[in-house]
């Protein structure tokens, strides 16, 4: 993910989503004592906002499991899934040069071992509409990926097709 740490503003439109979120799931108090003024003294250092997300993504999930919310810890991570490979698909489509278009590429097609785990984790909450939806959407994506043997397959029609269902995914997320 190193080369993801070159786009600054895409960090910061993320840490304010992991904070709005954070808000709206009642997890203000919490994000603010692990980032407290930290965010603000590391706003021109792209790696320290990474290493904040990455803070804040690890605490957030031992708090939502040690309080018996794993529905929303699976919720939460599917999310951050999906806004992560956006972010990468985005960096990756606007590339202009092949090396960066090739690590974007395997980056998603690495993706498929995460995804097929997450979908096998979605599927404990069949009772959730919300949840089935999503978990459908993913698979459609998983299977798209897995399809691909190997990472210099992917090509760039893949790459449009799979991308574009990540995207379409995200927008219905944030209506």
């Amino acid at each position: 993910m190193q080369w993801l740490t070159n786009k600054g503003e895409d960090v910061l439109k993320y840490m304010k989503t992991v904070v709005t979120t954070s808000d709206a799931l009642g997890l203000k108090g919490a994000v603010d004592q692990m980032v407290g003024k930290r965010a603000e003294k590391n706003l021109g250092n792209k790696d320290s906002l990474l290493a904040i997300l990455d803070e804040i993504f690890i605490k957030s999930d031992s708090y939502l499991r040690t309080n018996e919310r794993v529905y929303t810890a699976s919720a939460v991570f599917a999310g951050s899934w999906v806004e992560s490979l956006y972010l990468t698909c985005k960096i990756t489509e606007t590339a202009t040069d092949a090396a960066t278009k090739e690590k974007g590429y395997k980056h998603l097609w690495d993706q498929r071992f995460y995804l097929k785990n997450l979908t096998d984790l979605l599927n404990d909450y069949k009772d959730k509409k919300e949840c089935v939806t999503l978990n459908d959407e993913l698979k459609k994506i998983h299977a798209e990926i897995d399809v691909i043997k190997d990472p210099k397959e992917m090509k760039e029609a893949n790459f449009k097709t799979i991308s574009g269902k990540i995207y379409a995914l995200r927008a219905s997320l944030i209506k």
